[in-house]
């Protein structure tokens, strides 16, 4: 599927998406080649499996059908239980949406160009940040490995302007990153506290032991390697220099940089 390949080339644009998917149909192929609508068959609520009943009318031309009538008889949409259940959008307007969303697009120039309102254009930028979720959650792994640079670091997202203002219920939202050098591989999740029970926490779930983990002086890093049986734990000291002058390649830069394009990201418009 050509929308498919593009998607998964390192060269993905936004224009050739837009005109890889110009039908129906084929909104609705992509969207069962990422596994986002499951059409596999399925089982009554009374535990009889299912027929396709067909009908050109619908959606997905076919309704489900409880194949045991005498038991019930019952039919329901093809898209119950799916994503999709419940809305009235085409796919191929949902595919426009879901291409807004992950070239990170803002609400109003995604209204205009679906022709949505603004409740449907958040109702799906959520849903599709909970699928994200819980694709990132199941298939997560630990970063790092045996003698691999793990640099690690907080960081706060959002902040009063000269700490005026009324206080925000995101004032209390700290963050843990980590980043592997060789790999490339990172891992960003949010802490309750910025204090050693939670950093180590989160550390301890993401970052493979052996590892050589490369933080800034923050006291509560001190003897993690120790605690969490890192292969060494190194330092920068911010307050004087961004990378180590005696070792050049203590720095944390690499993870610095992703919190920049994350807060970016967040004054755009908060597409997370």
């Amino acid at each position: 599927m050509e929308a498919a390949l593009i998607l998964l080339s390192k060269n993905c644009g936004f224009t050739q998406l837009t005109r890889a998917i110009k039908t129906e149909d084929e909104a609705i192929e992509f969207f069962k080649t990422f596994g986002l609508l499951n059409l596999r068959r399925r089982r009554c609520t009374c535990g009889s499996p299912c027929l396709k009943l067909m009908n050109a009318a619908l959606k997905l031309k076919f309704r489900w059908q409880c194949a045991s009538k005498s038991a019930c008889g019952m039919t329901f949409s093809a898209i119950k239980g799916t994503l999709f259940e419940g809305t009235h959008l085409s796919f191929l307007q949902i595919y426009d949406i879901l291409l807004h969303f992950f070239f990170r697009q803002n609400v109003r120039l995604l209204m205009v160009d679906c022709g949505v309102s603004e409740h449907t254009c958040i109702k799906w930028r959520d849903t599709f940040r909970e699928v994200c979720h819980t694709t990132i959650t199941k298939y997560s792994t630990k970063i790092g490995g045996l003698g691999k640079f793990v640099e690690v670091d907080e960081a706060h997202l959002f902040r009063r302007k000269y700490n005026r203002g009324h206080r925000i219920q995101g004032e209390s939202v700290w963050i843990l990153g980590g980043i592997c050098r060789e790999s490339k591989e990172r891992f960003v999740v949010r802490i309750a506290k910025r204090n050693r029970a939670s950093i180590y926490a989160a550390l301890q779930k993401n970052v493979l032991k052996g590892s050589i983990l490369v933080t800034d002086d923050f006291v509560v890093y001190h003897g993690v390697d120790k605690a969490l049986g890192f292969l060494a734990h190194e330092t920068v000291v911010h307050r004087t220099d961004f990378v180590n002058p005696i070792f050049r390649e203590i720095f944390t830069n690499t993870i610095e940089c992703v919190w920049g394009k994350l807060k970016r990201t967040v004054r755009r418009g908060g597409n997370l």
